[in-house]
């Protein structure tokens, strides 16, 4: 069982450089980053649809075609040429999602912290400072939704350098501490 979670030295120091890489690219490319992973999940859609249309059309002359593999055919090549040519449609999807959710819950928040003042309780003006923020932000990430997804991914590549930074470390201190008869590479 020791063996299972007993990783060699290289193996550590090779995933935390990826780890530091990749947090780069995510920190200084997020945006381009997503328009291109956007963009290929459209080709893969289209092709995808175009192999449904042809077997459609193949199987039209065998008899064997099927209403479904017409109907999946142009629906997934019209969305992927969507998501080829406009992929900041499929990018800003998630985060106006989220930044309604928020809005609407914050409304929520609001009338529960006048609820609160008028039973009396003093606490009520904090929920009511987090609903405000909570509305603020879902009204930013609704304006700016394909920034707000760059800036996750930013955010997300700064905690993948941190763990590359901490692996890099903590392996370094097992390897000043850990008898040199002990190690298994």
């Amino acid at each position: 069982m020791q063996r299972l979670f007993n990783t060699g030295d290289g193996q550590t120091r090779l995933l935390a450089l990826v780890y530091f890489v990749f947090g780069i690219l995510l920190c200084f490319f997020a945006s381009s980053i997503l328009v291109t992973a956007t963009r290929i999940l459209g080709g893969c859609l289209a092709l995808y649809g175009a192999l449904q249309l042809y077997l459609f059309y193949a199987g039209r002359q065998k008899g064997t075609a099927t209403g479904t593999q017409l109907c999946i055919g142009v629906a997934t090549v019209l969305f992927g040429l969507i998501f080829v040519i406009s992929p900041e449609s499929l990018i800003s999807i998630f985060p106006v999602a989220g930044a309604i959710i928020l809005i609407v819950n914050s409304l929520i928040q609001m009338q529960k912290a006048f609820q609160l003042r008028d039973y009396g309780c003093e606490g009520w003006t904090m929920t009511l400072i987090f609903a405000v923020v909570l509305l603020v932000a879902g009204a930013i990430i609704l304006l700016r939704p394909v920034q707000t997804a760059s800036f996750i991914l930013q955010i997300v590549g700064i905690s993948l350098m941190a763990e590359a930074i901490m692996m890099f470390w903590s392996q370094h201190e097992i390897d000043k501490y850990m008898p040199r008869g002990s190690r298994e590479s």
